[in-house]
């Protein structure tokens, strides 16, 4: 903020006081030349004893000098008014400056405040920072999500012979990978087309190879199938299956997700997972790119095993 010596409005009452003194000098001299007075302190004291009117010259130095004081004064206000202006808009380009070089190191939590600038410009620099929180938000996400995929290919490409050890390792890889995720299991349809088949069951770090089935339709597992879209539920049916390891005893998750596993049009599993707080919108879109790749890889494991089968025949005959 700039320094400026202070103005003082005396520096206008001596210059119009000198002027008054001037003027009245000047009027006492058309005074009594006219009057035919002597240019002399004799003829000035003839001039005022016989023209009364001339005591009102008297007033010309004080009228000046009181002009000048109001003058200097409305100066001075003038100027504090322009010097305040100078020093907000000084104020305000420092905290713009300010607002940039944050910005441009990456610290988009950093809002634009400033009481000077037009409410126009800090709305809009406020939206630029928010559009770029997005936009640095959604890269994030992107980055994210394609890690995610690259990974979920890696445990495909590793074991992409067996089915059985393919849902095994990639259910558990999917545990571990999203945060707070802590059991899941995965359904594969049956060979006829009819049943969705666990293959894989997972909770904490001990694996369950349980028995169990459902129809399409059947329950939230079949309804995912068959809807051919995500389920996701906050509202944990009663009689689901409880989780307890030596950290946690039994304790219902709070949120499941059901993802189907679908590829050209066709429904080849469903994936269940359970999670102790709400599945974050990157989860959920991760979740829907890796299911049409596993889906993928399920339907090629699929045929490369008929056609191992189809080559087997001959051999046995």
């Amino acid at each position: 903020m700039s320094k400026t010596v202070p103005y003082s409005p005396w520096r206008k009452v001596v210059t119009y006081g000198l002027a008054g003194l001037v003027l009245y000098g000047f009027v006492l001299c058309l005074l009594l030349i006219s009057g035919g007075f002597s240019l002399s302190y004799r003829g000035l004291h003839s001039l005022f004893q016989e023209h009364n009117v001339a005591y009102l010259s008297n007033l010309l130095p004080v009228t000046f000098l009181l002009v000048g004081y109001l003058h200097g004064r409305q100066e001075r206000v003038r100027r504090k008014q322009f010097q305040e202006t100078l020093d907000d808009q000084s104020a305000s380009i420092e905290k713009t400056i300010h607002f940039a070089r944050e910005i441009g190191k990456g610290n988009l939590a950093h809002r634009f405040v400033s009481d000077q600038a037009p409410e126009e410009l800090a709305l809009s620099l406020d939206e630029m920072r928010l559009s770029l929180q997005r936009a640095g938000e959604l890269e994030s996400e992107r980055k994210l999500i394609m890690e995610g995929v690259s990974q979920v290919g890696r445990v495909l490409r590793k074991n992409n012979h067996d089915l059985d050890q393919l849902c095994d390792e990639v259910l558990s890889f999917l545990v571990r990978k999203l945060d707070h995720v802590v059991q899941g299991a995965m359904y594969v349809v049956d060979e006829a087309g009819e049943v969705l088949e666990m293959k894989a069951a997972y909770a904490y770090d001990h694996k369950k190879h349980l028995n169990g089935s459902f129809r399409f339709a059947q329950g939230l597992v079949g309804q995912a199938a068959v809807e051919r879209q995500a389920i996701l539920r906050t509202e944990i049916p009663a009689n689901y299956a409880t989780i307890s390891s030596a950290l946690i005893e039994h304790k219902k998750p709070s949120s499941l997700l059901f993802e189907p596993l679908i590829t050209n049009e066709e429904v080849f599993g469903v994936i269940e997972l359970a999670s102790f707080r709400p599945f974050s919108p990157v989860q959920q879109k991760l979740m829907g790119e890796v299911a049409e790749i596993i889906a993928r890889t399920i339907s090629n494991v699929r045929v490369n095993k008929r056609t191992i089968d189809l080559l087997r025949v001959p051999e046995n005959e």
